[in-house]
């Protein structure tokens, strides 16, 4: 009896321990580790490979290209997505377009499922996308408002993140300087 009880009591401490949690108690995201069980508060979360869109600095602007299936971090919550070619004309700064992957997503589903091997460090988030927002007038722009962990749909594959601030600035030098200048006369 002695051995039963202490028995079901290690077999308690273990699977408690081996539920997925939140990285942090502040935040709806988790990173996988393999053999976990998926959780009840997380079922139906998606979860997808680490990848990082690093922000890089030119001609004064600090701004990052955004790989598609990639979790927006904290970091850039509040930024500005703008298509490749709007970035280009308003910064006349060319940047590279990530090349598109398949998507590569893993939705966390039954509760108590354990998290498959090759799910070992990707990141679960809620499943939310940006919302694209297009010009009717101009069809090259393109722009959504990211907020953190926001997966980046394949549609926005190499848009360029950048803060509201700089999008700000942009605009008004383009608007009164650039090529814009000529559409406000």
């Amino acid at each position: 009896m002695k051995k039963l009880s202490i028995l079901s009591l290690a077999l308690a401490v273990i699977l408690t321990g081996c539920l997925t949690q939140r990285d942090d108690k502040t935040t709806d995201r988790a990173t996988l580790q393999a053999g976990q069980q998926v959780s009840a508060e997380m079922v139906g979360w998606v979860a997808v490979p680490p990848c990082n869109a690093q922000v890089k600095q030119d001609k004064g602007i600090s701004y990052a290209v955004l790989p598609a299936h990639c979790v927006i971090p904290k970091t850039m919550d509040e930024w500005v997505a703008v298509n490749p070619e709007f970035f280009t004309k308003l910064s006349e700064i060319k940047v590279e377009v990530p090349v598109a992957v398949e998507a590569q997503r893993w939705v966390l589903k039954p509760e108590g499922k354990s998290v498959p091997k090759d799910k070992q460090g990707w990141i679960a988030v809620p499943y939310s996308e940006p919302i694209i927002e297009k010009s009717d007038y101009k069809k090259d722009r393109q722009m959504a408002v990211l907020a953190s962990n926001n997966i980046v749909p394949k549609e926005m594959n190499g848009f360029v993140a950048i803060d509201r601030d700089t999008l700000a600035k942009l605009v008004a030098a383009y608007m009164s300087t650039g090529p814009g200048s000529k559409a406000s006369k």
